[in-house]
């Protein structure tokens, strides 16, 4: 048995380079849609693209992370290596070297750069090495270093060897294992005068498979061709999704949705619009605020306040912060800022309201207070809208009496 290796050492950059751009050309794409145009000024300037485009916090784009997936606003990028050698981000069907020099045509999928194994199912030609000896080769080899290695064995030609086939037995040798397509028979059948290989073709509707991964039950039909259907690669709430060696890549979410499981199986399913765990992106939890429910309203996070408190100032952080339209709630220094046993008479509402004798301007809300007062001997104080009994309790003093000859009311101050 003697071993050669068939001169077909593969060069990665060379099939890198092919590889990306058949892709590209097949989806209708410019090369520079599948990552940043080297030589461009910004992130992607001289050495490619560190960063997934618009994420500049993302990971960086090495040989430690080819085939590493990011999603940028709802995008899928993959890291692999552009035709100029260099790591970029780009959308799908990523271009990487497994440092295997026995696969060719590597891509990045499922998150792993994995190659086509090398063919060698093409041996030297039988040749005859004296007049009576035939070295006849194995039709089918195994890699090694990128060369692929095939057995052969010599074999003796009693009435001699002529043209790579003994005299009188042209099959002497000859394997027929290398049918022209899935839906060919094999081992096939030699014919003894030309000592050619013949295989004979499937039935109509046997089970092949296809060369090319992406299709899915395929069947033979009356041309002996394997057809079948393309992988689906729909997946809810996205779209862009191409199917790449056997695997759908390139999904980008629409718009209201993320993909907050990092599975694209199923699409993007997540709704940041109104999930208050996933709030206008995935991991954005409403939390807990005073005085309300949390909610998410269009990708926002927004307090469903409890009555009769109001969010005056819209912030999220302090919830509902002002009780409004409720009496004794507020004095000319704030919400409960008072001192003393008599509690305050103002009531809060939301705006802003120019200060004058009865309201005080807080910002984001105001509060109104009564424009008479009535001193007790204690030196408490009512509010006067009516009489005593429906006022209002005051922390404010009076300086100066009115009404003192009224009946009605006792002395009060302006």
């Amino acid at each position: 048995m003697y071993p050669v290796g068939q001169p077909s050492r593969r060069v990665k950059q060379r099939d890198l380079i092919g590889m990306l751009g058949s892709v590209l050309v097949s989806l209708g794409l410019p090369l520079w849609f599948h990552g940043c145009d080297p030589g461009t000024v910004g992130p992607c300037a001289g050495e490619g693209c560190p960063h997934v485009p618009g994420c500049e916090t993302s990971i960086t784009c090495d040989p430690d992370h080819v085939c590493v997936e990011q999603i940028c606003e709802g995008v899928a990028w993959i890291c692999g290596v552009n035709p100029q050698g260099k790591y970029v981000w780009q959308r799908s069907a990523a271009p990487c070297d497994d440092q295997d020099p026995c696969t060719t045509s590597d891509l990045c999928v499922d998150k792993k750069c994995r190659g086509n194994p090398m063919s060698c199912k093409q041996p030297p030609d039988n040749a005859c090495t004296d007049a009576l000896t035939l070295r006849a080769w194995d039709s089918n080899g195994f890699c090694q270093d990128g060369s692929c290695i095939y057995s052969s064995s010599d074999i003796a030609c009693p009435k001699g060897c002529q043209g790579g086939k003994c005299v009188g037995a042209p099959c002497t040798g000859v394997t027929c294992n290398s049918p022209q397509g899935p839906c060919f028979q094999s081992p096939g059948t030699c014919d003894e005068l030309s000592g050619l290989c013949s295989y004979a073709p499937r039935a109509v509707g046997e089970p092949c498979t296809s060369p090319d991964p992406c299709v899915s039950g395929a069947t033979c039909d009356a041309n002996n061709q394997c057809n079948g259907q393309q992988i689906d690669c729909t997946r809810p709430h996205t779209s862009g999704g191409v199917c790449v060696a056997g695997s759908c890549q390139g999904f980008k979410c629409t718009s209201g949705y993320d993909n907050c499981n990092d599975s694209w199986n199923d699409g993007c399913e997540t709704g940041i619009q109104s999930d208050t765990s996933n709030c206008g992106t995935c991991g954005n939890k409403c939390g807990p605020v005073a005085n309300a429910t949390p909610v998410c309203t269009a990708g926002k996070c927004v307090p469903k306040c409890t009555s009769p408190h109001a969010d005056c100032d819209k912030s999220y952080a302090n919830g509902c912060e002002v009780p409004v339209g409720v009496a004794n709630q507020c004095s000319r220094g704030g919400l409960g800022q008072f001192s003393g046993s008599t509690p305050p008479c103002g009531t809060a509402h939301c705006g802003k309201h120019a200060t004058d004798n009865t309201h005080q301007d807080f910002g984001s809300w105001y509060c109104q207070f009564c424009s008479h007062c009535y001193v007790f001997s204690d030196g408490g104080s009512w509010c006067l809208f009516k009489p005593p009994s429906q006022g209002k309790f005051s922390p404010d003093r009076c300086s100066s009496c009115c009404n003192p000859s009224d009946p009605t009311y006792p002395p009060a101050c302006k």
